[in-house]
């Protein structure tokens, strides 16, 4: 796909991709964890808590995906109370992700073309004032189904608002990661993996209060992507609240204007794309004006500068 010089450098300049392997700092989820483990070990009477409450449930829903390749088997990930799998259409259900430093949630994405190869961002996506909102420590992956997991990286992204996966290769996937909700970093944006976690590129990011809330990938033609960022810090709107595409498979990336509302009250922002027709995307808006609602709105200007 080509695409005029001009662009180009003015994506390059704007958009510069920052090639990360291990490119953030632990996180103290991990080492604390670690720390209560080697406790349990030490405590003569082997000790084995659990919890009592408040909370007697897992809270709010992040996510629910269907094996279409194993009929009846569900996943469905928590907030803040793991990742639990159905392979009997809801009968029973097993928690899957137990064990690990982090127990929140915000998306999980089955590989299309391989529903084994499982991506799990942990950290809720739902910020909320009047609770606590369970951070995480990055991505992981499973390549069996959720039998075991592997840690992949993007430590201080704490929560993670939505990941993608191409239809094609499961070693491509793009993260939208929201950031800390509750102070300003600059580990937020999109993120890119080419290799299946091992390594991740920072190809969009605006600044230090603005993070990514979705992510979407075209499944007619991969190289269109579609992304919304969010500035979320310190309030739930700004001017940065956006939407970016990329006619490149993520490598850089455009913000789209015409039509699409601007200014200091839009909110988040919730993306889906036609799965025939790359060209054909919508918006669904929360507009927090004078008088505050939720719109949705196609969007057609991705036509402009896709060269086919």
């Amino acid at each position: 796909m080509k695409l005029p010089f001009a662009f180009l450098m003015v994506w390059a300049l704007c958009f510069q991709c920052t090639k990360v392997q291990g490119q953030q700092p632990s996180s103290p989820l991990a080492s604390s964890f670690l720390e209560y483990q080697e406790l349990k070990k030490s405590t003569p009477y082997r000790f084995q808590w659990e919890s009592l409450g408040p909370v007697l449930n897992s809270a709010r829903v992040e996510s629910v995906q269907i094996d279409e390749s194993k009929p009846g088997t569900i996943y469905a990930a928590f907030g803040s109370g793991n990742l639990w799998k159905t392979v009997d259409n809801g009968l029973k259900w097993k928690a899957i992700f137990e064990d690990q430093p982090v127990l929140g949630i915000g998306d999980i994405a089955l590989a299309p073309s391989n529903s084994n190869i499982i991506y799990l961002g942990s950290g809720e996506s739902l910020r909320k004032s009047r609770n606590f909102t369970m951070p995480g420590n990055g991505i992981y992956r499973s390549n069996d189904g959720g039998e075991t997991w592997k840690h992949c990286g993007l430590d201080d992204s704490w929560h993670i608002g939505e990941i993608a996966v191409h239809p094609t290769d499961p070693n491509i996937a793009v993260v939208a990661v929201m950031g800390h909700f509750w102070s300003t970093n600059e580990n937020r944006g999109v993120y890119r993996t080419l290799d299946g976690g091992e390594t991740w590129e920072h190809v969009l990011y605006v600044d230090k209060k603005t993070g990514a809330n979705d992510v979407v990938i075209s499944h007619s033609d991969p190289n269109i992507m579609y992304a919304s960022m969010w500035e979320n810090n310190p309030g739930v709107s700004g001017s940065n609240s956006a939407i970016y595409v990329s006619a490149d498979g993520g490598a850089s990336w455009k913000k789209s204007v015409n039509g699409f509302p601007q200014g200091p009250k839009i909110g988040r922002i919730g993306l889906a794309v036609s799965y025939s027709n790359p060209l054909k995307a919508y918006a669904l808006v929360d507009n927090r004006g004078e008088e505050a609602s939720a719109e949705v709105y196609p969007l057609c200007e991705v036509c402009d500068f896709v060269a086919y």
